[in-house]
């Protein structure tokens, strides 16, 4: 593979930027390196947004920091207050107990 291959993110190996390999023994094993953020797509109230939030952020946390919603609140953030509830597809969910990077519907 040529350098300017290599500089232009494909690694050496052929796989992906999120894929390492390391050795067990005699075995080569490939890996998945954790993803730091990711891209998301949201419709909410019929206007779309496109964001690029933590994995470990929830979704109250992206509607009030990333996209400036404020709307939700947040009480006690274990999801037993119901301060962050939001209808995602007609039903009532909790905010603070779902990821952001993983909504299901449109809240």
């Amino acid at each position: 593979m040529t350098p300017a291959r290599r500089a232009r993110g494909k690694p050496a190996n052929g796989r992906g930027r999120n894929v390492s390999v390391r050795r067990i023994g005699a075995r080569k094993v490939a890996t998945l390196k954790p993803v730091a953020e990711q891209a998301v797509a949201l419709n909410v109230n019929g206007k779309r947004y496109a964001v690029t939030v933590p994995v470990r952020r929830t979704l109250a946390d992206v509607l009030r920091e990333d996209l400036g919603l404020t709307g939700t609140h947040l009480g006690c953030e274990h999801g037993v207050c119901g301060a962050c509830t939001i209808l995602l597809d007609g039903q009532a969910v909790r905010s603070c107990l779902l990821l952001g990077c993983r909504p299901t519907g449109t809240p």
